[in-house]
């Protein structure tokens, strides 16, 4: 199956990212994973549980957010440095 240059699939998503000079590896690896269907629909199925953590309800906000917001990673890079 071929798929065009450009064009999205329905469960992918692409965020529009602040990138205060340090985050770009990390803003691609969010596009990245929300270019995974998979992943996409993880995230959306997760936000659905009452006792979900900071980090799901941080993505859940990129994923919903409208094509002009630019969003921030600022918050789910907090909750990963701090759980190493």
């Amino acid at each position: 199956m071929s798929q065009e240059r450009g064009v999205i699939c329905p469960d992918q998503k692409v965020v529009r990212l602040q990138n205060p000079g340090t985050w770009c590896y990390a803003n691609a690896s969010i596009n990245l994973l929300f270019s995974s269907p998979p992943f996409v629909n993880y995230i959306r199925n997760c936000f659905e549980n009452p006792n979900r953590s900071p980090l799901i309800e941080h993505l859940h906000a990129l994923l919903i957010q409208n094509n002009e917001d630019i969003g921030s990673i600022e918050a789910i890079l907090k909750i990963v440095s701090r759980n190493n």
